[in-house]
């Protein structure tokens, strides 16, 4: 309706001064700050590279530390597009957005995204008679989105694939968008990861090129929702949308209180409560001590021992020091790293038995400042006196081993790194 009246200049004028007053009784945005600055830059200079140059860097000088922000990126790398790209524009602003929402959001909607422009105008009618229209319309969209949270390998790749675009658009370059489907498959590592969910147990493995997943336990707290908090976030950000083995080692709340709300959420192929069943992963994976005197539940704890790449894992669960007894009775166990039991209790780890594990690393949950007093000073005594190494979540948080063959290495939450030895 302006366009009719009065040329684009004075249009931009008008659009500029409304936008910083609206700024100025309400909120500058970062999207909105960008909108400003550049209808301020089309003011002051007549080509497109300048009015973009003169965005980014009044933009980089007011907001240095959101020049990643999707609100800033977005619209520059589709203004750009539509002013370098040559053909097929539509087919490209759309594969930018998907790689966008991919990296930043780590999911995306094909139907919202398809169909924006459509939906946009729908929303905006009912904005307006909401007061009388929205509780008569229910929209169910079909749920077609697709998850996956980006690794370096698909942001490298997306760079490339943008700058190539803007150069010339071929129909090759879309088989960027095959990465998603094959990363996954694509890495090497043995991944054993225990996650800081608190006074609570969960740990997850993850077999090299995504053969399996294992994990164990999956407990909860009274004060917050482990399973909708970390361990999906958690799943979601390493692509995990299936788990072959869900291991609960003992019925305590926090070690399987989050089972139903896990399996409401994802795919779990096998559930294991007892000693007796057979783990199915193709590497050496032994529930021991089957058969055993247990005065409490603690001391019915599903105790897993497992070894790749040469190196060996023992996850003790709740298990107290008789337990530890009867294993050292029954086996000859070796152990690079051990899962001490007990969320580190001075009921557990014997300093006989973990001698005889002959580990290195030992690893705890606890929730930090927990009215149990997990660690116990008892327990973190005799591992110093062993010279094993100590890690604990309520300290460095989650705890990620990553083995390569004979190379394996450790990195936590807090920011420490080390590699161990066999």
């Amino acid at each position: 309706m302006l366009k009719r009246k009065w040329d684009e200049t004075r249009i931009r004028r008008i659009l500029l001064v409304l936008s910083v007053l609206f700024g100025h009784f309400f909120v500058f945005t970062l999207a909105f700050t960008r909108f400003i600055l550049y209808q301020l830059s089309t003011l002051l200079f007549i080509s497109k590279p300048n009015q973009m140059a003169f965005t980014i860097f009044c933009f980089g000088i007011i907001y240095p530390n959101q020049v990643l922000s999707i609100s800033f990126l977005c619209p520059l790398l589709l203004q750009l597009v539509s002013y370098f790209c040559t053909e097929h524009k539509w087919i490209v602003q759309k594969m930018i957005l998907i790689g966008l929402m991919f990296i930043y959001f780590k999911k995306v909607n094909l139907i919202s995204l398809l169909f924006f422009n459509i939906f946009r105008k729908l929303y905006g009618l009912i904005f307006l008679f909401g007061f009388t229209v929205y509780d008569l319309i229910h929209l169910k969209l079909p749920d077609l989105t697709i998850h996956y949270a980006p690794k370096i390998l698909f942001i490298v790749l997306f760079i490339i694939f943008y700058i190539q675009c803007l150069k010339h658009f071929q129909w090759k370059y879309l088989c960027i968008f095959i990465v998603p489907f094959l990363e996954i498959y694509c890495n090497p590592f043995f991944q054993v990861y225990t996650l800081n969910i608190g006074q609570a147990d969960c740990s997850i493995i993850v077999e090299p090129f995504h053969k399996s997943v294992v994990m164990i336990d999956c407990g909860q707290n009274l004060y917050r929702d482990n399973v909708e908090r970390i361990i999906m976030p958690f799943l979601e950000n390493k692509n995990i949308h299936a788990i072959d083995t869900l291991i609960l080692t003992h019925d305590d709340f926090d070690h399987n209180g989050g089972y139903e709300s896990l399996k409401d959420k994802i795919e779990i192929k096998q559930v294991i409560e007892d000693s007796n069943d057979k783990v199915n992963v193709d590497y050496p994976f032994y529930l021991l001590l089957s058969e055993r005197e247990a005065k409490d539940t603690n001391d019915s704890s599903i105790i897993s021992y497992f070894t790749y790449d040469h190196f060996t894992y023992l996850f003790m669960g709740d298990a107290s020091k008789q337990i530890e007894k009867q294993l050292m009775a029954t086996y000859d166990l070796k152990a690079d790293v051990v899962k001490v039991g007990h969320h580190g209790s001075n009921t557990s780890s014997d300093s006989d038995f973990l001698d005889s594990l002959d580990c290195k690393i030992a690893l705890i949950s606890a929730g930090y400042k927990n009215k149990y007093g997990h660690p116990s000073v008892e327990t973190l005594k005799t591992l110093e006196t062993l010279h094993i190494n100590t890690l604990c979540t309520s300290d460095c948080g989650s705890i990620a081993i990553y083995s390569l063959f004979h190379l394996s290495f450790l990195v936590t939450n807090d920011g420490m790194f080390g590699i161990i030895w066999t």
